[in-house]
């Protein structure tokens, strides 16, 4: 998921205990017991900053997949893995966000580095590279543009999936909603496992899916409060579905697990942070006609770094 993830101090408290003298050596020596600290650990209140107008940042992301397929039954039962790997650098501007708008309504993407390689093939440059793509909304719709001609069509739905989907994630969907202690656990509500099975674009059980968070360490850094954030979902897939291309609907099945760390300001004061994602798979499908059943196992690794631009 990352998403224009969510995103990126702490103050560690510790209490030193000093031994009371010892009597003199004369005295008997009675058992002095240490002083005990009765102050309540810290907690935490999480803010993650939001985009803002004016804001710029530098981002590096890298994602590589994989993907072992398999079909039985049917005319043609066959087995397939693949793999692919994605680099992309870029800088963010945030031209223009108006007060309550879910997202930016004007940003620019700066990109130095845009590339995807298949199945160990050289990696081959999206048509944007070395160049600035434009984001726009206008009406309800963005348009997604570098030097006034839009992207070819297959880049423009990737854009479309990261700007124009409803009901997105955002970043208080994963976050307590309360003040937290180090190692304090919360859990997601229905919504927000509804919201993660949109997002991987498969129907869930939400009833079954489970997931929540941990503030697992908190420090200082430049004057901020920085922090990592631990973040579990599992999602149960129970549902119908129609592939891309496809005329009839495949019974879906299966559980998808999501794992992911974020270490950056908690307080709100800056973008900069790493997020480390995982997702890992085992879907079944099954299609009434001719009794063709197809299991699926995924892995995806992927890390996003931000930094402001100064």
């Amino acid at each position: 998921m990352f998403r224009t993830m969510i995103l990126f101090v702490a103050l560690t408290a510790c209490v030193i205990g000093c031994k009371k003298k010892r009597a003199e050596p004369d005295t008997p020596d009675i058992p002095i017991s240490e002083p005990v600290s009765t102050r309540a650990p810290a907690a935490f209140t999480i803010k993650l900053r939001e985009e803002q107008k004016g804001d710029q940042i530098a981002v590096v992301k890298t994602a590589s997949n994989t993907e072992s397929l398999k079909v039985n039954g049917g005319a043609d039962p066959f087995a397939r893995s693949q793999n692919a790997a994605d680099h992309f650098e870029y800088t963010e501007t945030v031209v223009d966000r108006p007060p309550g708008a879910d997202r930016a309504t004007r940003a620019t993407r700066a990109y130095k580095r845009a590339e995807r390689s298949e199945n160990g093939a050289p990696a081959a440059p999206m048509s944007y590279v070395n160049k600035t793509v434009l984001i726009e909304k206008r009406d309800a719709r963005y348009s997604y543009t570098v030097n006034g001609a839009p992207l070819p069509e297959p880049e423009t739905r990737k854009f479309r999936k990261l700007y124009e989907r409803k009901d997105q994630l955002k970043n208080e969907d994963f976050l307590p909603g309360r003040p937290v202690r180090v190692n304090e656990k919360w859990h997601y509500d229905h919504p927000v496992m509804k919201k993660l099975g949109a997002d991987f674009e498969m129907p869930i059980d939400v009833a079954k899916c489970s997931g929540g968070g941990r503030l697992s360490k908190t420090y200082s850094r430049n004057g901020q409060q920085w922090g990592t954030i631990e973040i579990r979902a599992d999602l149960v897939l129970d549902g119908a579905l129609v592939p891309e291309g496809a005329t009839e609907a495949l019974a879906v099945s299966g559980t998808i697990t999501l794992t992911l760390t974020l270490d950056t300001a908690i307080d709100g004061s800056a973008h900069d942070g790493i997020v480390k994602m995982k997702v890992t798979g085992n879907i079944f499908g099954k299609l009434a006609a001719g009794g063709v059943e197809l299991e699926t196992t995924i892995e995806s690794n992927g890390e996003e770094r931000r930094t402001t631009v100064k």
